[in-house]
């Protein structure tokens, strides 16, 4: 961010439209975003996704099989789109009743 906005907040301010102490609180962590204006403002600023989350510091990528680089290089309707099909299939998973065992099943 330092180098992209020679760390100045009122130009990452004028970059997503909002007041430059409101920026200066959510990069300080004092101000938390909802789910929705965090991916707007990483959209916006081209960051990569859930890079307010920390997960780059944290370096929890939650998928074994996807090469994080590779999402990250998709344009962010490609990530949006990703993001609401995982969104979907997640929702469909936790519809779903759980299997009942036949009677006649032992537990292991």
């Amino acid at each position: 961010m330092n180098e992209r906005f020679g760390g100045k907040q009122a130009t990452i301010a004028n970059a997503v439209g909002k007041p430059a102490n409101y920026v200066s609180r959510v990069l300080n962590r004092t101000k938390k975003l909802g789910e929705e204006m965090v991916r707007e403002f990483e959209s916006v600023l081209d960051l990569p996704a859930y890079w307010f989350d920390g997960l780059d510091d944290l370096g929890a990528w939650p998928f074994a099989t996807v090469s994080r680089q590779a999402y990250e290089g998709l344009t962010p309707e490609q990530r949006r789109g990703i993001e609401q099909w995982v969104a979907r299939q997640v929702d469909a998973y936790a519809e779903q009743p759980a299997i009942k065992r036949d009677e006649t099943e032992k537990a292991a």
